[in-house]
């Protein structure tokens, strides 16, 4: 077992955390380049802005700031103002571990349609959830030459909780998005099976580099060791978060589903093409006429497509933007 605060492990992880976060700068950097279309989409009124969107902008150019700010203290020669400098840093960091969450609890809600029942409790929990992400914002630094710029964090409790209280926050605004999307009457669309999805997906990622966060801080083996995965953690989950809100902003339908008949009864089958109807709503695309005789028994399957564009898009939308709130 390593003396975890002899001076060459701490050199030690100080190289590796380092790195880490020259990864992680990189990694995002790339992510937030490859995007900026979706930004000029806006600029160019080509897509309207709805408020939801401020907590999008805020989880994508606070993490930005906050990897420029350590980027900046962990390479600085000269002395600069290591306590203005980590309180930006700070801040900038522990929002980013929390909007992921507000952006998709929003989301939940909208889905809800504002449903008050699950409005108010996500609320609560969502100040609940900022009280302790404000309180593990407090850092302090100064600056040590030969060093450079060292920091501390007062609450260090405070970064525990906020961590854990993301993985259960998370996982129950999962629960509430699945129950509403999967486990009604109505029927699954494209967009509730991607609107699942990219929570499942986020919550799966979140999860991965949460955990390890939570358990080097809760071991608290060292200053270095206990911060070392707080920057992957936040990176990353404004990273699935914001692509989950521009995907949702980006789908399009497929077109309508097609449904076949055979003998008396009708079975769905794919996607069919959207383009004429019928006045009844039936469009006869191709009837193909299958014969096969086994036993006497002559077969026959008419094909046709339901031109439900209009519905489609009417279901579609109450989920992507039932109140005028686009997310």
């Amino acid at each position: 077992m390593p003396d975890w605060n002899s001076p060459e492990e701490l050199l030690r992880d100080a190289g590796i955390y380092v790195k880490l976060t020259h990864v992680m700068a990189g990694v995002y950097f790339w992510e937030f380049a490859t995007s900026l279309d979706f930004e000029w989409q806006f600029i160019s009124g080509k897509k309207k802005f709805h408020w939801p969107m401020i907590f999008y902008f805020l989880a994508r150019y606070l993490i930005l700031m906050c990897l420029i700010g350590i980027l900046v203290a962990l390479n600085t020669t000269t002395p600069v103002n290591c306590a203005a400098l980590y309180g930006v840093v700070g801040f900038a960091g522990q929002a980013s571990v929390g909007l992921p969450s507000l952006i998709l609890a929003i989301r939940t809600m909208v889905i809800w349609r504002m449903d008050l029942r699950v409005v108010i409790p996500l609320s609560v929990l969502i100040v609940g959830h900022w009280v302790f992400i404000l309180l593990g914002s407090v850092i302090t630094g100064n600056w040590v030459d030969g060093q450079g710029c060292l920091f501390d964090v007062h609450y260090h409790y405070a970064l525990i909780v906020t961590f854990v209280y993301s993985v259960c926050f998370d996982l129950l605004v999962l629960s509430l998005t699945a129950w509403k999307l999967l486990l009604n009457k109505q029927r699954r669309s494209q967009i509730v099976k991607l609107m699942f999805n990219d929570g499942l997906i986020y919550f799966v990622a979140c999860f991965v580099v949460n955990v390890p966060a939570m358990v080097l801080m809760a071991l608290n083996l060292n200053a270095i060791m206990g911060a070392i995965f707080n920057l992957p953690a936040a990176t990353i989950a404004t990273t699935m978060a914001c692509r989950a809100v521009r995907r949702l902003h980006n789908f399009s339908t497929q077109g309508p589903e097609m449904f076949s008949s055979k003998s008396n009864s009708e079975q769905a089958v794919s996607s069919g093409n959207p383009r004429s109807h019928t006045p009844g709503g039936i469009n006869p695309i191709s009837i193909a006429r299958t014969a096969r005789r086994s036993s006497g028994v002559h077969v026959q399957m008419d094909t046709f497509t339901v031109a439900d564009h209009d519905s489609e898009r009417k279901y579609d939308a109450k989920y992507r933007d039932p109140e005028g709130m686009a997310y």
